[in-house]
């Protein structure tokens, strides 16, 4: 295990394995797994440093629980396309301010744009940005599906009305 979980002492309930690797006094019920990696937050999975670039595993897909018996006030979503037509998807070189990733061609979003823009067009999706830690944002983008297919059904009931009308 190495110098792991050197503030262990004070967090509760966390699981921390890897050289180097820590978790803060403010964490608990956190795992953190893998040489350097690091998590303040409680309620959190940390698999590995910055420098990973690739989880593998024989399955493509993480399964979260969605059972409609542990839900409550569910609504359809509200309009999506304003919102996805205001994304700005961007390509970009990875210089990770710890080194962990520097010259390493990627595709996503900035989360400050996507913080933005949910300001901007008034649409939220909870959980899409963690701030947790203000010095390293992180995007939640499996929480921008159902959003992207709002918006697919919104254009494609469009489409088919446009159509009715041509015909």
């Amino acid at each position: 295990m190495g110098n792991a979980a050197e503030a262990f002492a004070a967090a509760s309930q966390c699981t921390v394995v890897g050289s180097t690797a820590s978790v803060t006094a403010s964490a608990a019920n956190t795992t953190v797994l893998g040489y350097g990696a690091t998590s303040a937050a409680a309620n959190d999975i940390v698999l590995g440093n910055t420098s990973i670039a690739t989880i593998h595993a024989q399955v493509t897909t993480i399964t979260a629980i969605s059972d409609v018996r542990d839900k409550k006030q569910i609504e359809p979503l509200q309009s999506a396309v304003p919102f996805i037509s205001a994304l700005k998807p961007v390509s970009f070189v990875w210089n990770m301010r710890d080194g962990g990733k520097v010259g390493i061609l990627d595709t996503g979003f900035i989360a400050q744009d996507l913080r933005d823009t949910m300001i901007t067009t008034k649409y939220h999706i909870p959980f899409l940005i963690d701030e947790t830690d203000p010095e390293r944002l992180a995007v939640g983008h499996g929480k921008l599906l159902p959003v992207v297919i709002k918006a697919l059904q919104e254009n494609i009931n469009e489409n088919l009305q446009l159509n009715t009308q041509i015909e």
